[in-house]
């Protein structure tokens, strides 16, 4: 906010010795000279500042953000039981393979299609909110310090604008749930369309002994086009809204000088009101356009924290079942019975069997009693 007030100071300066030019018959005095240099030097050397100070500002943000990407996916893989909060994703502590342990029926609903987009598309949500985690609560503050000296500009004309932008601030809520609701979609797409891929390779020789890659390209292709749907109408709202906020400061302006010059004959739009505020505009510009997309990733990194929480909270393996004592045997099962999970029958029953060293072993369940 120095930047504008030291503009306002320096048009003032320059008014003010062309006043005193223009009247020498009033005998006043000009404002000292250095003072035309001193407002420049001030206005780069702030600017540079800040330049220095936003440039350190992310830098560290974003290797906060890739700490946390390697944390989460070691959560995903290797994290116990736990759901998680927003506070708790930075405080990851690692207990034992979450992937590795998951028990049959887990594994039934988390393919390896979720857990890839949880690898890859949901932990990278929090990397990308993370460096602007912070516009949150410094957006609104920098609009209404704004505001503030514009009204030490324009006066009371200003709130004609400030209206405009309360009218405008249900459309985050109003897009934050659109947007959501695009997200889930292509997410379930996506994870559609990993799991598919996943089989193909897996199966791949049988698609190509038969010539079945037709038929499962059309399938692919479908659940593509789902997903490019949901991506597509995203993108058409992220655009509107970017349009929308990117506009708002230059009609806040319009209405603003508008009414401060209607208002009252008295009120003239002096170059120094008119490039000041201006300057605040320019300045309220970047968080007001960045507001809505702070919105939009909070309800994404939403999303996607349910997604991570519902993975974590799949059933384990009982870890009770198995003990790791010396034996001479490599594996010994005793009075062992197996199925994929608590509803379902078991598969083998009364299972003892001690299986040597070196030995090749199976277990089959005969169809003959």
């Amino acid at each position: 906010m120095i930047s504008p007030q030291m503009m306002d100071f320096m048009i003032g300066y320059i008014d003010h010795n062309q006043y005193v030019d223009d009247n020498p018959d009033l005998n006043l005095e000009k404002d000292p000279e250095w003072r035309a240099y001193f407002y420049p030097v001030l206005i780069l050397f702030i600017t540079l500042l800040q330049t220095i100070i936003s440039s350190q500002y992310f830098e560290k943000m974003c290797t906060i953000g890739m700490n946390l990407r390697t944390s989460l996916i070691s959560t995903l893989y290797r994290q116990e039981r736990t759901l998680l909060n927003v506070s708790e994703l930075f405080f990851i502590l690692m207990h034992c393979r979450k992937s590795l342990k998951m028990s049959g029926a887990a594994r039934k609903e988390s393919t390896a299609g979720e857990i890839v987009n949880l690898m890859s598309v949901d932990v990278q949500r929090f990397v990308d909110l993370l460096p602007y985690l912070n516009m949150i609560w410094s957006s609104p503050f920098q609009i209404g310090l704004c505001c503030y000296f514009m009204y030490q500009e324009l006066g009371p004309s200003i709130f004609v604008g400030v209206a405009l932008l309360a009218l405008s601030i249900p459309l985050n809520g109003i897009s934050a749930g659109i947007s959501r609701k695009y997200q889930i979609a292509q997410m379930k797409a996506k994870d559609k369309r990993v799991k598919m891929m996943n089989e193909i390779l897996s199966g791949v020789k049988v698609l190509k002994l038969y010539g079945w890659e037709p038929s499962f390209i059309k399938q692919v292709l479908d659940i593509r086009n789902e997903e490019m749907k949901a991506l597509r109408k995203a993108a058409w709202l992220n655009a509107i809204m970017s349009f929308f906020w990117t506009s708002v400061p230059f009609l806040v302006a319009l209405l603003s000088f508008t009414t401060y010059v209607l208002v009252d004959d008295d009120n003239i739009l002096t170059p120094q009101k008119a490039f000041t505020t201006i300057t605040y505009m320019r300045i309220m510009k970047m968080p007001m356009a960045m507001f809505p997309y702070i919105i939009i990733g909070l309800v994404q990194a939403n999303v996607s924290l349910k997604r991570v929480n519902k993975f974590m909270s799949n059933e384990e393996l009982d870890e009770k079942m198995v003990s790791n004592k010396e034996e001479k045997d490599a594996i010994v099962i005793e009075n062992g019975s197996f199925g994929w999970d608590h509803d379902s029958p078991n598969v083998l029953e009364e299972i003892n069997i001690r299986i040597k060293p070196g030995s090749l072993t199976a277990v089959s369940k005969s169809i003959y009693k």
